[in-house]
């Protein structure tokens, strides 16, 4: 089967009721590990991460390479989990992390 690249978005609330610096450092902390996890991984590129501090959601995108659209979705959820794994402290927004957004993307990699 022909691998595929494909534009996966999720979202999930943030558990708890940090103060905003902390949402926000935190924020910080799961984008570093959105960029560490892309660096090991051939078939992830361009995590985007989106907040908004007031309702403590935050959205990620990523652009997969798989061979299906399930299987881009369960790779972009299970670098989400993973991510917001290495964070600390917001395990319990794992089982929360929904798909909001698939689509085929063009992607050339140089």
């Amino acid at each position: 089967m022909t691998m595929q690249w494909y534009l996966i978005g999720s979202n999930f609330a943030a558990p708890g009721d940090s103060s905003r610096e902390e949402f926000e450092r935190r924020i910080d902390a799961l984008m570093a590990a959105l960029l560490d996890l892309e660096q090991g991984d051939e078939q992830i590129m361009d995590p985007d991460l989106s907040a908004d501090v007031v309702a403590r959601t935050l959205g990620v995108e990523l652009t997969v390479q798989a061979e299906s659209l399930v299987a881009a979705v369960i790779k972009q959820l299970t670098v989400v989990r993973a991510a917001i794994h290495h964070t600390g402290g917001w395990e319990q927004a794992i089982a929360d992390v929904r798909v909001v957004l698939t689509r085929e993307a063009e992607a050339s990699v140089a």
